[in-house]
């Protein structure tokens, strides 16, 4: 009986180690491909502001990003701005940082925005 259990918890541990944890493979959409290859830097230290942008040209913003709070993806991800994380990264940090998902903000819309108005500039993978 002794011989049996043995043999049986050393298949098992055996069964065990050869299982690994591998990651769901998901298909990226365009938005998240375009994302992964953005990689944004503040060109201002601090916190954002559209002051002298007209409110009319807000895109994609119900209100100021001045205004900081964990679901304010706005404001949460221009923290996270240094040009070496690219949107996606962004996204999954200010997503941690809520506990929420950010379901219905377009961050590389929002980000040509803020480039387009000298807020961010988009540099290759890994400058500062």
């Amino acid at each position: 009986m002794m011989r049996w259990s043995l043999c049986a918890a050393v298949r098992a541990k055996e069964t065990i180690s050869s299982i690994r944890s591998v990651k769901p493979v998901k298909k990226k959409s365009p938005g998240e491909l375009e994302a992964a290859a953005l990689y944004p830097r503040a060109e201002k230290i601090g916190t954002l502001t559209l002051e002298g942008i007209p409110p009319e040209e807000w895109q994609h913003l119900t209100g100021s990003p001045r205004w900081w709070s964990p679901r304010n993806w706005a404001a949460a991800s221009y923290w996270w701005c240094d040009g070496t994380r690219n949107l996606n990264d962004i996204r999954e940090l200010v997503e941690l940082e809520a506990g929420t998902r950010a379901d219905g903000f377009d961050f590389v819309a929002y980000y040509r925005f803020l480039e387009q108005h000298g807020l961010v500039e988009f540099v290759k993978w890994g400058r500062k």
